[in-house]
């Protein structure tokens, strides 16, 4: 048996119903509101979140800057799942 040629596009999933669910998903996190650390109560549930620095750290001083305005840029996007 000859082995096959990789083709790439052969293994490449496109959807445009699955590119616009993504997009609303984006567009519903992006709208959900921001807190500070730790929150009011707990985390309860599962779910997707973001960590943004707003704070004097040197290490982190291009965040803070770019988060001074609006909260653009995480430092860190993570999961929830359920135990």
């Amino acid at each position: 048996m000859k082995p096959q040629v990789f083709d790439r596009s052969k293994h490449v999933y496109k959807n445009d119903a699955f590119a616009e669910l993504v997009k609303d998903a984006v567009r519903f996190f992006n709208g959900t509101p921001v807190h500070t650390l730790p929150p009011p109560g707990s985390f309860l549930g599962t779910g997707v979140y973001a960590l943004y620095y707003t704070g004097r750290n040197p290490l982190y001083k291009r965040y803070a800057d770019l988060n001074r305005l609006s909260y653009d840029f995480p430092i860190y996007v993570g999961k929830a799942v359920p135990k």
